[in-house]
């Protein structure tokens, strides 16, 4: 056997790593379930993605009234800018 080949499963292997799948996925199945109640709550708590807003980036050039600035970073819901020279 070469590096990076696999050894074959023996059947009872085999049949023990399905048997895990299938209950990993059942278990991801019940998280899920359970998640569902508090993403619903979650989603409708949110606003309308038309209702959101502009979303911005640190370093992103904006232009507002006239002016030029440097989205320098977040400062709570605030946004703390640089003002750049008109080109």
């Amino acid at each position: 056997m070469r590096t990076g080949e696999l050894i074959p499963l023996t059947p009872e292997q085999a049949d023990r790593e399905a048997k895990r799948r299938d209950r990993i996925d059942q278990m991801f199945g019940e998280l899920h379930k359970a998640n569902s109640p508090t993403l619903a709550a979650y989603g409708e708590t949110l606003p309308p993605v038309a209702d959101r807003g502009p979303i911005f980036a640190i370093g992103e050039i904006v232009e507002i009234k006239g002016g030029r600035f440097r989205i320098q970073r977040f400062n709570g819901n605030k946004l703390v800018l640089k003002s750049l020279p008109r080109l």
